[in-house]
């Protein structure tokens, strides 16, 4: 055994010399480790996604999903990932939902936490007759959310805002059919509060729930809704575990473990997601039967 070994063991035998070395030495390495990781993540994903995106001056256009030929006005995406929305790839667990509400027909489309107006103006693009509301309290978020509308010639129906509560929400639900798209941060649970359910029983919500931040909302909107909407749940997909999409061109040219790293959506966790259609539209579509058969 060398010495080096010999005096390794005795050092973590000694509890009184052990604690020195864990607040001090044992701490900087472990620090060192974690800011070396960091460094590779950033710096490595940054160089990636350079080799990703076209050259600057050419149009960024969304290459697949429910919002393909969308076109972003820069490389810049708030609070989330940007290669998975390019790609098409993005929240595809939602994208059986979003279909099923493009092939709907509202008169507007609320979307609280819009970020950059990814689904803003995608929606604005699917939904022609409607108008959407845009929310959040992130200026950058709102400045580049109107860029988006403006590249993608629909400005004039995306009317954009700093807050949406409940009160606005609920006077934004007294005309005609609406779609709310809800990723507030755990704020979810006041917008969607228990008074205003009533108010929006007529409409469709699609809802990312924040339990990490606001635990238990998930239970909460599901049991609040229950009665006036059908709920399905979706939970998010870990990023080890997205599929690779095998007809995307974009990605030919990289390796298996960067085609993960440019699908990866850097979640804190797994997410869920509601989706919530009311039960309303049933019982009126049933009456209208029944009236029928008489």
């Amino acid at each position: 055994m060398s010495l080096v070994r010999q005096f390794a063991q005795w050092c973590v035998r000694q509890d009184g010399l052990w604690r020195i070395l864990d607040k001090s030495v044992l701490r900087m390495v472990r620090y060192l480790e974690w800011a070396r990781t960091e460094v590779d993540r950033t710096t490595g994903f940054a160089a990636l996604t350079a080799r990703f995106l076209p050259p600057a001056g050419t149009p960024l256009v969304v290459l697949g999903g429910p919002f393909a030929g969308m076109r972003y006005p820069g490389s810049r995406a708030v609070g989330s990932a940007l290669t998975p929305k390019i790609l098409g790839t993005y929240e595809s667990e939602l994208h059986a939902c979003i279909e099923d509400a493009c092939a709907k027909s509202y008169d507007r489309v609320v979307d609280v936490g819009c970020a950059e107006g990814y689904y803003a103006v995608g929606l604005a693009r699917r939904l022609p007759s409607a108008t959407v509301y845009a929310f959040d309290t992130d200026a950058e978020a709102r400045e580049l959310c109107r860029d988006m509308a403006q590249v993608n010639a629909v400005a004039h129906r995306v009317v954009i805002g700093a807050a949406c509560d409940a009160p606005l929400l609920a006077e934004l639900a007294t005309q005609g059919p609406m779609l709310v798209i809800s990723d507030c941060e755990g704020y979810e649970d006041e917008l969607l509060s228990p008074k205003i359910v009533p108010a929006l029983a007529r409409h469709d919500l699609l809802v990312e729930c924040h339990d990490f931040l606001r635990p238990g909302v998930t239970t909460a909107l599901i049991i609040r809704f229950s009665a006036t909407h059908h709920i399905q749940a979706l939970t998010s997909t870990p990023d080890g575990e997205r599929p690779i999409p095998p007809d995307a061109p974009a990605l030919a040219r990289f390796t298996p473990t960067e085609r993960r790293r440019l699908l990866a959506e850097h979640r804190p966790g797994q997410m869920t997601w509601l989706y919530m259609t009311p039960k309303i539209e049933q019982r009126a579509s049933q009456d209208r039967s029944d009236v029928a058969v008489a």
